[in-house]
């Protein structure tokens, strides 16, 4: 090959390598277009449903199912799930109370217990002091409450009646007493197991706090406890394929 040939050569070198810088820098923006792409996909989203649930001021709905193994009479069970009910209702929840059977002799008299529990389902359970002793618990606790994923079905909170029975010796009302004890727990399993400086979820009732209580008047949730509360029965509420974006709900509320 003469020297001709061996210029030529030397020629299309930098020909080829310019090619490839060329080619290089125009698949760069096009890599970086969808690197952007795969991240704005990535980004969570609520879906319309789950906003909807979220932003709405509706479907915070709460169903307690009820088991009355300390036996108390219909009347005074009632009295107390009014008061409840209207606590959880002053932050935005609607309980829906379900009555359901405490031993296999009666389970035939309570046909809406045997519907599927969803994550929207608590399970209320009031034991008497024989039931209670056998738990592993505070023995000052007026109860207690599961700390479970929002995802988990029938979560349990427990009231230890005998401990109320005995605040209502001193001449406070048991029933309304039981009522805000029920709001109290339902609290736990919705917001974990932290008390605050006030207000209903004090981990200990004063007396002055009692004799607000058993006059009829309720304590209650902060500002902040009751946005987080509906929230949290909100992201319950949203179909599982809509849950793991209803995390970011709080982006929505500010």
């Amino acid at each position: 090959m003469g020297p001709g040939a061996s210029q030529l050569t030397d020629l299309k070198t930098p020909r080829w390598a310019l090619a490839l810088i060329l080619a290089f820098c125009l698949l760069r923006p096009l890599e970086a277009t969808f690197a952007q792409s795969a991240q704005a996909r990535s980004t969570p989203r609520l879906t319309t449903n789950a906003q909807t649930h979220l932003t709405s001021g509706a479907g915070a709905r709460l169903t307690l199912r009820v088991y009355n193994y300390a036996s108390l009479d219909p009347a005074s069970l009632a009295a107390s799930k009014k008061v409840a009910g209207a606590i959880l209702q002053n932050v935005g929840i609607e309980p829906i109370w379900v009555d359901c059977p405490t031993s296999w002799a009666k389970s035939q008299e309570y046909a809406a217990c045997d519907s599927e529990m969803g994550t929207t389902d608590l399970v209320l359970r009031i034991l008497p002091r024989r039931m209670a002793e056998k738990l592993r618990r505070s023995y000052d606790s007026l109860g207690s409450a599961q700390t479970c994923p929002e995802t988990e079905p029938a979560c349990e909170l427990t009231v230890f009646y005998h401990r109320v029975d005995e605040l209502a010796v001193n001449g406070y009302r048991a029933d309304l007493i039981l009522g805000h004890v029920i709001a109290h727990e339902v609290a736990h399993v919705l917001l974990g197991p932290r008390h605050s400086d006030d207000g209903i979820l004090r981990a200990e009732w004063s007396s002055s706090d009692l004799q607000r209580i058993s006059l009829g008047m309720h304590l209650g949730f902060s500002t902040d406890q009751s946005h987080q509360l509906r929230l949290a029965v909100l992201r319950r509420t949203v179909p599982p394929v809509d849950r793991a974006w209803a995390a970011r709900a709080n982006l929505l509320t500010h």
